[in-house]
């Protein structure tokens, strides 16, 4: 994986992004951050993972375009222990405003408070300058214009803010991401299998001069780059097998 994070701005009285941290999230300084915005937010990965970092008084606000995705990470704030502390907010919609709103739809300072809504990446559904940090870990290749969901992402920001997007990195390092699509290539044919026509997911890793001047053509001022190794087990393989999975992992077994 390939993650790129950018500075909207750097504010008068604080240093650029610590190159010594490692993880995604303490580069974005959640921990720090009262309004965080996560885009394509899914089954809720980013901000489970998030929420040990964040502090009494944060907003963290996810959006989908899916309305099932997001009735999916319903489910899982519900049965999840973070209603166990009466402090704690959450605010479920599987509609997109009609206007665009202010993130803090209340103010909490004693608890934290996870707001979900409907929304493209393309056109997000807040007003300007209303985030500290911004978070896109899988979505940026999916998006027809990967330019306009960068621009939008420094619309959002305050000045300061700061904004990661994921890209998958290098198509010949990331043979996890790339056996599966080869292997249903060979032998669509075999099985009178089409499909349309289509962009490489990698489109985006592979050009890492491209990216940055996408980046700093839309505002921001600094934008760090790296190349995160991600090793996905044969027993984590089979776990999340589906029905097309189970293509990958009889070729898998067939090799050992």
């Amino acid at each position: 994986l390939f993650f790129f994070l950018m500075i909207r701005r750097p504010p008068r009285s604080t240093q650029g992004v610590s190159s010594a941290a490692s993880d995604v999230y303490k580069r974005q300084r959640v921990d720090k951050a009262k309004t965080i915005l996560e885009v394509a937010c899914g089954t809720g990965y980013g901000s489970l993972t998030n929420r040990p970092l964040l502090k009494k008084g944060t907003t963290y606000f996810c959006t989908d375009f899916s309305s099932n995705m997001l009735k999916r990470l319903e489910m899982l704030y519900q049965n999840s222990d973070f209603l166990h502390n009466p402090k704690n907010k959450f605010h479920f919609s599987t509609e997109e405003p009609k206007v665009k709103i202010y993130p803090v739809l209340e103010e909490n300072p004693e608890g934290i408070t996870i707001n979900m809504c409907k929304g493209n990446n393309e056109n997000l559904p807040f007003v300007e300058s209303c985030f500290d940090s911004y978070l896109a870990p899988y979505s940026l290749y999916h998006v027809e214009n990967p330019e306009k969901m960068i621009q939008e992402s420094f619309r959002v920001l305050k000045a300061g803010g700061i904004a990661c997007f994921g890209v998958f990195g290098k198509e010949k390092l990331s043979p996890f991401f790339s056996v599966f699509p080869e292997i249903l290539m060979k032998y669509a044919a075999q099985y009178k299998i089409t499909f349309p026509m289509r962009r490489s997911y990698f489109y985006l890793g592979e050009n890492e001069e491209g990216l940055i001047n996408m980046t700093k053509k839309a505002g921001f001022s600094k934008v760090q780059c790296w190349h995160v190794p991600m090793a996905v087990s044969y027993t984590h393989l089979r776990a999340h097998e589906t029905s097309l999975h189970l293509v990958c992992r009889l070729l898998l077994e067939k090799k050992k």
